[in-house]
């Protein structure tokens, strides 16, 4: 014989098994008392449905399903208006009336016999209620993980003591009220519940001196009930037990504490199962809330680069669409689509002995792109003499990016390739010599975009956001006019572009001498380009004097004596 000392040298964890032992022992006699009692529910239903139809049939044609309305509280999952994607999820499962008109008799039956009119439908099968007494019982368990359990014997002691709970049959079992009405106490079957789980649900499997004797002495109690339990002789036998646990004087052969340490251990293994399936079920659901929340930031996101590069367009129509006519003429300014002439640009190339050589080239993608890995050139500059079209040239690409690749028309057909310049997620100008003092891109374009663009209240944000697209898209910056801009401090030759932004390109156009006398080092230049004339000066001239009204020489100098 073994004590369940010999287990154990921790108080607290032989407590536990104690504790554990009461609940196997109240359990046994437990299951037996409600295994007999739903016995009589059944008879009763039955006998209560055949003398109402006057009939004895045995019907075994009707699911659980087909006895449901649609919805079912707990039950129904509806998708749409009409789809029911839980219980009655297949034709032959569908809501119809029993042929026979028991089934539907039965099931008011055990509505009526629920404490809360709410059975756990999922769990039993109507096509056994009157072959199998635990199909009818299995409406009283809880509606989760139940449905698999086919006997008393196979139902936990959570399981036992929620029949007695849930059916009002056994209100007339038991000498106290099952469900007292508010602000009354729990009953004693609920305290003994909550003892089961205490004790099933004990992660550390340890129970101290004062919690184990409570809880033998609750079984105990219930147990003792005087109404029907008092009397029941295995009820009896199990009392004195428990009692020689409260006195450490139970024996058990190894058979039994085998059994029980086996019981223990499974309970242990189920709590862990429960345990990694509920990590794992709560590892999905924040996973899924992430995703959730991922694409809810990245439909936002998306939404605010729509609305940012809806208003830089816009600013950029508004900006950059007319030039002026002549320095002479300051105030008159004409549309850039009608004075735009192809310019003569070509790729400067010095070779290792300081030689260099021109490259003609016609297109965006041989400024942007070098090589037949189309690499991006991320450091480009565009040098040309005052006056040879390159803030022009510069507004032109710009423009054409707003046109979703339209190319403004030239009759000479040179950079008409603008549906390139959709790979640049924004193209962000900037006039160096109208933010001299500053010495940082981003401040450049907060200055001269933003804060154009966007209200006192929404720019933070926006600067927030332009940072955010500079980080996570290509981006061409266009810096005009290096010439004329002059680092505060004497210490920079170009304004900083923060490293966080490697997916941007940056255009510059300045004069050549800035390049020769300033500090740029060739490994700062991926490509230098230089523009030196129009390519057709015919049709710059032929656009200013239309601009003018004119259409000879002779005329546009009457205009400007006139003027």
């Amino acid at each position: 014989m073994a004590g369940l000392a010999d287990v154990s040298s921790d108080q607290e964890r032989s407590n536990w098994l104690k504790a554990f032992l009461g609940l196997n022992i109240a359990k046994h006699t437990l299951e037996e008392f409600v295994d007999r009692e739903v016995k009589d529910v059944q008879t009763q239903i039955f006998q209560s449905v055949r003398s109402i139809l006057y009939t004895a049939t045995v019907c075994t044609n009707c699911c659980t399903a087909n006895l449901l309305k649609c919805p079912t509280l707990n039950i129904c999952k509806k998708r749409g208006k009409h789809v029911c994607d839980s219980m009655q999820d297949t034709p032959f499962k569908q809501p119809r009336p029993c042929s026979m008109k028991i089934c539907d008799k039965v099931r008011d039956e055990i509505i009526k016999a629920h404490r809360y009119g709410n059975p756990s439908w999922n769990n039993t099968s109507a096509e056994q209620w009157e072959s199998n007494h635990w199909q009818i019982a299995k409406c009283f368990l809880p509606p989760d993980g139940y449905i698999g359990v086919g006997s008393a014997n196979e139902t936990d002691f959570n399981g036992i003591i929620c029949v007695m709970l849930n059916c009002k049959h056994f209100d007339s079992k038991v000498s106290f009220s099952i469900a007292p009405p508010p602000p009354g106490l729990a009953c004693l079957l609920s305290k003994v519940r909550e003892i089961g789980r205490a004790v099933c649900h004990n992660s550390d499997c340890k129970m101290n001196n004062i919690d184990l004797q409570n809880a033998l002495s609750t079984l105990i109690g219930l147990l003792s009930d005087p109404t029907c339990l008092g009397h029941d002789g295995h009820a009896q036998e199990a009392i004195r037990k428990i009692k020689q646990l409260q006195l450490d004087g139970l024996k058990t052969t190894e058979a039994e504490m085998s059994q029980l340490l086996k019981d223990a251990r499974d309970t242990l293994n189920d709590m862990k199962q429960v345990a990694d399936e509920s990590i794992k079920e709560m590892k999905a659901f924040v996973e899924n809330l992430y995703k959730k929340h991922a694409a809810r930031e990245d439909e936002d996101y998306e939404h605010a680069v729509e609305d940012f590069v809806r208003r830089l367009k816009q600013h950029y129509k508004v900006t950059l669409s007319h030039v002026s006519i002549s320095t002479l003429l300051p105030t008159a300014d004409k549309s850039l689509y009608k004075l735009y002439a192809a310019p003569s640009i070509c790729r400067i190339v010095e070779n290792n002995e300081g030689n260099k050589t021109e490259h003609p080239v016609t297109t965006y993608k041989e400024i942007l792109y070098t090589g037949g890995n189309e690499k991006l050139n991320k450091r480009i500059f565009l040098q040309g003499e005052a006056g040879m079209g390159k803030s022009t040239f510069a507004s032109k690409l710009v423009l054409d990016w707003c046109n979703l690749g339209e190319a403004l028309s030239s009759l000479s057909k040179t950079f008409v390739d603008a549906s390139m310049l959709q790979e640049f997620k924004l193209v962000l100008f900037v006039t160096l010599r109208d933010s001299a003092c500053e010495r940082d891109v981003t401040k450049m374009i907060k200055e001269q975009i933003i804060d154009l663009v966007y209200s006192d209240t929404n720019r933070h944000d926006a600067y927030e956001m332009l940072s955010k697209i500079m980080q996570k898209e290509i981006c061409l910056v266009v810096q005009d006019g290096l010439d004329e801009w002059k680092d505060p401090q004497g210490k920079l030759a170009q304004p900083i572009m923060v490293s966080c932004y490697n997916q941007c390109a940056i255009l510059t156009t300045t004069r050549p001498w800035k390049l020769t006398n300033e500090r740029i080092k060739k490994s700062q230049i991926d490509s230098l380009f230089e523009l030196k004339r129009v390519i057709d000066p015919y049709e710059l001239v032929d656009s200013v004097l239309d601009s003018f009204g004119c259409k000879t020489s002779i005329e546009l100098k009457d205009y400007v004596e006139e003027n």
